[in-house]
C-alpha cells in the first residue's frame, strides 16, 4: 500500500516538473543553434527596369497659340539615352552626348512673319534669334518668308526661374524649314576642340552658311534695298550700293567673312564705320556704328562672325541701322542676289563624329515628331 502511495506521488509530482525542464532545456538547445547559425544574407533588390524613352506630346489649340495650323510641342525625358533608329549607322550608337538639358521641339505653320509665327509656337527668343540669323543666310528673311512655310524646331529646354543665372541661354540643335517647297535642315556640331567653332551644317557636311554673310548682324529687318531709291535727307533718288538693316542701337554687327580691317574711323557720311578686306579683292563696308570692339583696329585680322561693332545712327543716319556693303574690285554687289560659294564644310577627320550626331539627331526629331503626331486628337467619323 505505502509502495503504491510512494510511485503514485512521484509520477503526479516529480515527473510533470522534469518533464517542464526537459522541455525548457529543447527549447533554450533550440535557441542556442538559432543564434550560432550564421544570418543568410537578403538577395539584393532587383534594378528597376529602365522606362523606354518616351516623348510626350500636346497639341496646342489653334485659338489658343496661332490663328495659323496648330503648333505641336513634344517634350522629350530628360534621363533617357538617345534614341537611335534600327538602320542608323553603327557610328551613330557612339554619338556624343546632345547636352544635359533636356530637348524641345516646336513646329508650326508660317503666319504673320516669322519671328511672330516662332513667338506664337513658344520658341525661346534666343533660339529664334538663331534661327532667323541662319536662315537669313540662305535666303531674305524679310520679305521672302510665305505664308505656307513651315518650320520644326529642337532646341535646349530652357532654365527653370531660379535656376543658375550665368548659364548659357538655350541653344538651337536642329531645325527643318520648309520654303517655297525646299526642305532647309541643318545640325548644330563643333567642328573642332576650340571654343566658337561651332556652326550648323548640312546632312552631308557642307555649311548652311555662304562664304560671306548676307546679314551680317544679330537681328534681320531690311529697311532699305540694295539699288535705286530716294535718299531721306537730300529728297533725291540715287543708287543705294548696300543694304540697311534697322535695329536697336547696341546691336551686334559680325564680320560677314574672314579678313582684316582696313579702315576703322569716323567719317561724315557713313559715321563710325570699318571696312575689312577679304580675298579675291573682295570687301565689305559697315557704316552708322555706335561704337568699335575694343581691341580692335587698323591691320587686325577676323573671323567671320566675330563681333566687330554695334549698330548706332552715326553720320547720315535718318535712325539707328546698320549700312552694308559687299564689293569685288570696288564694283558694289547686291549680297542677296548674288550666289557666294559656301564656307568651309565639316573637316574629313570629323565627319564619323557629326555623322554619328546627325544621326542621333535625326532620330530624336522622328520620334518626338510621331509622338506629337500621336497625341492629335482622333478626327470624328
Amino acid at each position: 500500500m505505502m509502495f503504491r502511495f510512494l510511485v503514485s506521488s512521484f509520477q503526479w509530482a516529480v515527473l510533470p516538473r522534469c518533464a517542464a525542464a526537459a522541455a525548457l532545456l529543447a527549447a533554450t538547445l533550440a535557441l542556442a543553434q538559432q543564434a550560432a547559425a550564421p544570418t543568410p544574407t537578403p538577395a539584393p533588390a532587383a534594378a528597376p527596369t529602365a522606362t523606354p524613352e518616351i516623348a510626350s506630346s500636346v497639341r496646342v489649340p489653334a485659338e489658343a497659340a496661332s490663328p495659323a495650323a496648330a503648333v505641336k510641342d513634344a517634350t522629350e525625358a530628360p534621363k533617357a539615352p538617345p534614341a537611335i533608329a534600327k538602320d542608323a549607322p553603327a557610328a551613330a550608337k557612339a554619338a556624343p552626348a546632345l547636352g544635359a538639358r533636356p530637348l524641345l521641339l516646336k513646329s508650326g505653320l508660317i503666319s504673320g512673319g516669322l519671328s511672330v509665327s516662332l513667338s506664337q509656337a513658344g520658341v525661346p527668343d534666343a533660339v529664334a534669334l538663331t534661327l532667323v540669323r541662319e536662315l537669313s543666310q540662305a535666303f531674305n528673311v524679310d520679305e521672302d518668308v510665305a505664308a505656307d512655310d513651315k518650320f520644326a524646331v529642337l532646341f535646349e529646354a530652357p532654365l527653370l526661374a531660379g535656376s543658375n543665372a550665368n548659364a548659357a541661354p538655350p541653344k538651337l540643335m536642329a531645325f527643318e524649314y520648309t520654303h517655297v517647297g525646299k526642305l532647309y535642315a541643318a545640325y548644330w556640331f563643333d567642328v573642332s576642340d576650340a571654343v566658337g567653332d561651332e556652326s550648323y551644317f548640312l546632312a552631308d557636311g557642307s555649311s548652311l552658311r555662304p562664304a560671306f554673310l548676307r546679314t551680317p548682324i544679330e537681328l534681320v529687318r531690311v529697311t532699305s534695298g540694295f539699288g535705286a531709291r530716294k535718299v531721306p535727307r537730300r529728297k533725291q533718288w540715287r543708287n543705294h550700293d548696300g543694304v540697311d538693316f534697322g535695329a536697336p542701337i547696341g546691336t551686334r554687327i559680325f564680320a560677314a567673312a574672314d579678313g582684316k580691317i582696313e579702315v576703322m574711323r569716323q567719317e561724315r557720311g557713313f559715321g563710325k564705320v570699318v571696312k575689312l578686306s577679304h580675298a579675291k579683292n573682295a570687301t565689305t563696308i559697315y557704316g552708322h556704328m555706335s561704337a568699335f570692339v575694343a581691341g580692335l583696329g587698323v591691320g587686325s585680322e577676323v573671323k567671320q562672325g566675330d563681333v566687330i561693332g554695334f549698330v548706332g545712327r552715326t553720320g547720315w543716319a535718318t535712325g539707328p541701322h546698320l549700312h552694308y556693303e559687299y564689293r569685288v574690285d570696288n564694283k558694289p554687289i547686291d549680297p542677296f542676289s548674288n550666289d557666294f560659294p559656301t564656307s568651309q564644310s565639316v573637316p574629313p577627320a570629323r565627319m564619323d563624329a557629326f555623322n554619328a550626331q546627325v544621326a542621333a539627331m535625326q532620330a530624336r526629331f522622328a520620334l518626338m515628331k510621331r509622338a506629337a503626331l500621336d497625341a492629335q486628337p482622333a478626327k470624328a467619323e
